[in-house]
């Protein structure tokens, strides 16, 4: 994982202050299940863009995977803010919600999931 996001680093160096680059090298590291350096680039992305819906959604992601479902919840609960249609954040906040034991909630965004998709 860390060859290939010296890769990704050096394949876009040039654009340091896009916010997707970021994103991506955060999808890089999530992808070779390294959750915590998935999480500071997604956060690197978001000090960029703070109306970066899909960063706030990888990084809920990413918290999820790491077992911070409260946290993962407020960052879809951003991504949602921003877009409201964003349906596989509607989705992820239900399983999210569900781990936290608040199944009414959970069952509220999974339908709202549903009807989006």
């Amino acid at each position: 994982v860390a060859q290939k996001v010296e890769e990704a680093q050096r394949r876009f160096g040039a654009l340091v202050g896009d916010p997707t680059v970021y994103r991506e090298l955060g999808n890089v590291s999530y992808n070779g299940a390294n959750y915590h350096e998935a999480l500071r680039y997604y956060e690197q992305a978001l000090a960029i863009d703070p109306k970066y819906a899909k960063a706030w959604y990888n990084r809920g992601n990413a918290l999820a995977d790491l077992g911070r479902h409260p946290e993962a919840v407020a960052s879809y609960d951003k991504a949602l803010a921003i877009d409201p249609k964003y349906a596989a954040a509607w989705n992820n906040r239900g399983a999210a919600l569900d781990k936290l034991g608040r199944h009414q909630e959970a069952l509220a965004s999974l339908k709202k999931a549903y009807e989006l998709k």
